[in-house]
């Protein structure tokens, strides 16, 4: 089962599957699981960000991802991140928006790359739900995208009752 697919800038195919990552780079496979540094198997989700980092989600097993060659696993219980992450985006500012299956995260890229550079260190992290405006405290994985960043810049993911949607550059993050 394939939950996401993701062209990277430097043109690898990256697939994410509930047997680990994938990378196509010219025509072979090549596939990645909690033995070469993952949290867990069962990818969710992908995202490449400006600096060519890639974001991988897991149901399960929370946020993962490939820095300067390495595998970092952010185990939930440690950073304050979810569990399981259907849809990854990121806003002009650099921060990473999760959505996961107990409301929508956000959270400092600058402060992920300095846990996965020292292996531990202070993750800054705020949580959304129903108490900040949305209409369920829950993603879906449903279907796919499961988050979209739309031009103007807002970002939007996908609830069991609509879409839910945030404008981060606003002066205080409110989801719709």
């Amino acid at each position: 089962v394939i939950g996401s697919v993701l062209r990277a800038r430097s043109g690898e195919l990256w697939v994410a599957t509930l047997g680990g990552l994938s990378r196509l780079s010219g025509n072979r496979f090549v596939n990645y699981t909690s033995r070469d540094g993952l949290g867990g198997d069962a990818v969710t989700a992908l995202f490449e960000d400006t600096e060519g980092s890639l974001w991988i989600g897991t149901n399960g097993s929370g946020l993962n991802c490939l820095y300067r060659g390495h595998f970092t696993w952010f185990p939930p219980e440690k950073t304050s991140t979810p569990k399981t992450v259907y849809g990854i985006l990121q806003e002009k500012n650099d921060n990473l928006w999760l959505s996961s299956e107990k409301g929508i995260y956000r959270v400092s890229t600058k402060n992920l790359k300095e846990y996965a550079n020292k292996g531990k260190g202070e993750i800054f992290v705020d949580h959304f739900g129903a108490a900040d405006g949305m209409q369920i405290s829950e993603g879906s994985s449903g279907g796919h995208p499961a988050a979209w960043r739309m031009k103007d810049g807002t970002l939007w993911f996908a609830t069991p009752k609509g879409v839910a949607w945030v404008d981060p550059m606003a002066s205080s993050a409110t989801i719709q």
